[in-house]
């Protein structure tokens, strides 16, 4: 694994109906194990487990944090929800009858109340947010890179088409021969609910975005990571005080050709 990190990552804020402010960005999670939102009865409206692989292999996805403009409220990052359509397979594995779009994973509850299963947001790489001012709603748009031979030329988001990149670990990327990337737009609708798991216990309500909808606008040739900093096989920093000035040294290298060269004297 090399030694780049993420100081790169785009972060996108907007301030949200209760006049706090949101921010979001593109990181591995916490912790591993289930989070579930509820709502205002306090019955789970969603619930989505984090494996321990996307742990210990640096999986990044859509987190997010909630503060005011004086302090921050979540001391850690939050996981995005993303409540995903069905795909035809998920459909037939689980179910009888006929599918449209907005048909989602529910599991059964107590009192006929259902529990939908959400998604982390993979791949999220430097999004950029936009309210929409006919409701309190927001869009984001993003880039993700797609797997290495997929063709998929449609609008259809498909989380399996997307290409994890391990955190951290450039070098890795690079070497699965990723050579295209999508620019996909979704949008987050914040709820009134409270989290219990992956690092927080809520005692109140809170508005809580969730991923919807998302869609691709467009394909791109190569790669793009949020990358930043390290040695990726370069000597790094170091003393320059034995380069020889009368063959250019240090300063040439930087501003040739506006600088001159002192000729060396072969007397």
């Amino acid at each position: 694994m090399s030694d780049y990190t993420q100081t790169s990552k785009t972060i996108a804020s907007c301030q949200i109906t209760d006049g706090t402010l949101v921010s979001f960005h593109n990181d591995k999670p916490n912790q591993a194990g289930a989070i579930n939102w509820l709502d205002s009865a306090g019955r789970i409206k969603y619930t989505m487990v984090i494996s321990a692989s996307d742990i210990s292999n640096g999986h990044r996805m859509l987190l997010w944090n909630h503060y005011y403009l004086r302090g921050s409220i979540d001391l850690n990052s939050r996981v995005v929800p993303f409540l995903s359509y069905l795909s035809e397979q998920e459909y037939d594995e689980g179910f009888n009858g006929t599918i449209d779009e907005n048909d989602t994973l529910d599991i059964p509850s107590v009192g006929g109340f259902s529990v939908k299963t959400v998604y982390p947001l993979y791949e999220t790489i430097c999004p950029a947010i936009s309210s929409i001012r006919e409701n309190s709603n927001a869009n984001i748009v993003f880039w993700s890179n797609l797997k290495s031979g997929v063709t998929q030329n449609d609008n259809i988001y498909n989380a399996e088409n997307i290409f994890k990149v391990s955190s951290y670990d450039y070098q890795g990327a690079i070497a699965a021969g990723v050579t295209r990337k999508a620019l996909c737009s979704a949008t987050i609708s914040f709820e009134m609910l409270r989290q219990s798991g992956g690092g927080f216990a809520d005692k109140r309500l809170m508005f809580i975005p969730v991923i919807k909808n998302v869609k691709i606008l467009n394909f791109s040739d190569g790669a793009i990571f949020d990358f930043s900093g390290g040695g990726g096989g370069g000597i790094g920093r170091h003393s320059h005080e034995s380069n020889s000035n009368s063959a250019g040294g240090y300063a040439y290298s930087v501003f040739a050709p506006g600088s001159s060269v002192k000729p060396i004297s072969w007397i």
